[in-house]
């Protein structure tokens, strides 16, 4: 439940904030945090998962790096 807002935070929230005016804006360290702690919540999920599961998420989180970069 947590992690497609946490996905969202990474990947969309750029591209969102391109196609709308008036939102709110970040300032470098505060987008800076806000990845480092959205990173932090992937951190403590994998740590409760078996390797198997971290492994597929990690592919996962690969697989939307690559997309973002497009």
């Amino acid at each position: 439940m947590v992690l497609p807002l946490i996905d969202y935070l990474i990947f969309d929230l750029r591209s969102h904030m391109e196609n709308r005016r008036n939102t709110v804006r970040y300032s470098k360290d505060q987008t800076g945090q806000m990845l480092e702690d959205a990173l932090n919540v992937y951190v403590a999920y994998s740590s409760r998962l078996s390797w198997q599961e971290t492994f597929k998420l990690v592919r996962k989180f690969l697989y939307k790096i690559e997309r973002a970069q497009r």
